[in-house]
């Protein structure tokens, strides 16, 4: 028998969600951590049939979320020019995870903004 296929995932969550997460996580025995809880709850919504489980709308709108991730890309940005110009033996591996770090925040930005110009 062969274990099932999976897929590891990594995102982002609101501070709130994550600290919503954290108590839930308390309150939960069967759950050990905030991975574990996630797992359970993906696997519980799989598992009922014609589900209409929701989590919690976000507390944030899209022209919000759009400004928290240009100001995280801006952060970014600077972050690595500060290191460029201060030490100009960066890794080149370094250079490159930082730059996909900021198109992958782009990317996110432009999810939002697409949310904004379908409203």
């Amino acid at each position: 028998m062969h274990p099932p296929e999976t897929t590891e995932l990594h995102f982002q969550v609101l501070a709130e969600q994550d600290r919503i997460l954290e108590e839930l996580v308390k309150q939960n025995p069967i759950a050990e951590n905030k991975r574990q809880l996630l797992r359970l709850i993906i696997a519980e919504h799989m598992n009922r049939a014609g589900s209409t489980f929701r989590l919690s709308p976000p507390s944030l709108n899209e022209a919000e979320r759009a400004q928290v991730a240009l100001e995280k890309q801006k952060e970014l940005l600077d972050k690595t020019s500060d290191e460029l110009c201060k030490d100009s033996e960066v890794s080149i591996e370094t250079v490159i995870d930082r730059f996909d770090e900021i198109r992958r925040t782009q990317q996110d930005i432009i999810e939002h903004l697409s949310h904004l110009d379908g409203a």
